[in-house]
């Protein structure tokens, strides 16, 4: 994902409240390890019918300082 993606995904997020708050409560979780933090992610992204960029984006939050970025401006935003 270059940067201009994140960009795009990070502004999505942060107008959504509900996907904002369920990256953060996941990206919180100190007992889950990257893997279970997609999974977890990917389930409940799912089931709120996230637009597919969303979806797509987890693939980069296998990198941890792409997820710690990430948690970070959403963390700013909530």
């Amino acid at each position: 994902m270059n940067e201009d993606e994140l960009v795009d995904v990070l502004l999505v997020l942060k107008e959504n409240a509900d996907l904002r708050d369920i990256f953060l409560k996941v990206l919180e979780q100190a007992s889950f390890s990257q893997q279970q933090r997609i999974a977890v992610l990917r389930n409940s992204l799912e089931q709120k019918k996230a637009p597919q960029e969303i979806i797509g984006f987890l693939k980069s939050l296998s990198d941890v300082h792409t997820a710690n970025f990430v948690y970070t401006e959403l963390k700013k935003a909530a």
